[in-house]
């Protein structure tokens, strides 16, 4: 599956919205703030998202008494925010796929313990994959030069980090799902 800005900016939106009922222009300047080094949509690419989660019925304008107009999730934008975070971009690597992945794990605290597992094991395996291709691709290609070494010892460890990373957050992740259907057996 490729990964579309359509389907980045729909989970960025969900996701600041998510967090509490918000202003519409400050929408715009929290999903812009999210990922700058890896995404910076235009204003233009989350209005869109904006007007086509008011369409879908996932968001919903309130009118406060104060003249205020705010912009909250709905509960069919809750099930497409949680629909959009257990997406698979697929296994090809892309800068699109590493920001959807960014932002999926970013929103985690904003789900469930069994959402956060599935999403976590799908970033665990991938960031494996991608560990082991870079281990077969320098076996195969010379490296002799300094910059390109350190390059290589840099990502190596970089990637390094992020497995083992991943691998604490999982465990822990797996006590909390473990803790929570012992909770339910019991009641």
């Amino acid at each position: 599956m490729s990964t579309s800005g359509t389907t980045i900016a729909d989970l960025a939106v969900l996701g600041v919205a998510q967090r509490a009922t918000v202003q519409p222009d400050r929408i715009r300047s929290a999903v812009k703030g999210l990922f700058p080094d890896q995404w910076l949509p235009t204003a233009g690419v989350v209005d869109a998202a904006v007007e086509r989660a008011l369409s879908a019925g996932h968001l919903s304008i309130c009118h406060s008494g104060s003249q205020e107009t705010t912009i909250s999730t709905t509960d069919a934008g809750r099930a497409q925010f949680q629909a959009l975070l257990l997406t698979d971009p697929g296994d090809a690597l892309s800068s699109a796929v590493r920001t959807l992945e960014a932002m999926q794990f970013c929103f985690l605290d904003l789900t469930d313990a069994r959402t956060t597992r599935k999403v976590l094991k799908r970033i665990r395996r991938r960031t494996k994959q991608r560990l082991t291709a870079l281990r077969q691709r320098t076996l195969k290609c010379p490296h002799a030069g300094r910059y390109t070494s350190l390059w290589i010892s840099m990502e190596t460890r970089r990637l390094e980090t992020s497995a083992q990373l991943i691998n604490l957050i999982c465990s822990d992740v797996e006590y909390e799902v473990q803790d929570a259907a012992s909770a339910g057996a019991i009641s």
